[in-house]
């Protein structure tokens, strides 16, 4: 994916038709800022979640923006995520994730984000992480399958990527 910030901060675009934020100021009154044409509470920040599936398998489609989360993986048959995660803390829990074969993917940006992954102890990660000003650490035991892989994408930019094995 293409991630762009203006020298000013005041434009990001995250990913191919993915999240894009414009920041305009408004003189005294601050900033406003927009999410996809949508104009974003930077309070309340902006919210997106929906799982469909796809090819066998379900796929979880998450953006967050201005906003903390705690998202919980709960499919049987769990294909993979997709993620957005711009200027917040998001916690994403796979722990009741069941692989609906043996490898599921996670695409994710993680822009100005610190970003958990709680995945169970017993799947290998393949890590795809490009860091730019960033920071990426694993944490927990290890116990792989041999069976499961979770491969995980995700270009980390002026953030914390964490995985934490349970």
């Amino acid at each position: 994916g293409d991630i762009v910030i203006d020298k000013d901060g005041n434009e990001i675009h995250v990913g191919d038709n993915g999240v894009n934020i414009n920041i305009h100021e408004n003189g005294c009154s601050g900033k406003t800022v927009y999410v996809n044409g949508e104009e974003v509470n930077m309070e309340n920040g902006y919210s997106e979640d929906e799982t469909v599936y796809k090819d066998g398998g379900d796929w979880v489609n998450m953006t967050q923006v201005f906003k903390s989360t705690s998202k919980y993986v709960n499919s049987d048959r769990f294909a993979g995520l997709n993620g957005e995660c711009v200027f917040c803390k998001a916690d994403i829990y796979f722990d009741n994730a069941i692989m609906s074969g043996n490898s599921a993917c996670v695409n994710l940006d993680s822009v100005f984000s610190t970003t958990t992954l709680y995945v169970p102890k017993t799947w290998t990660v393949k890590e795809n992480v490009e860091n730019v000003f960033a920071g990426y650490s694993e944490a927990g035991r290890k116990e792989p399958d041999g069976v499961h892989t979770l491969i995980l994408n995700c270009d980390n930019v002026f953030g914390s990527l964490k995985i934490i094995y349970v």
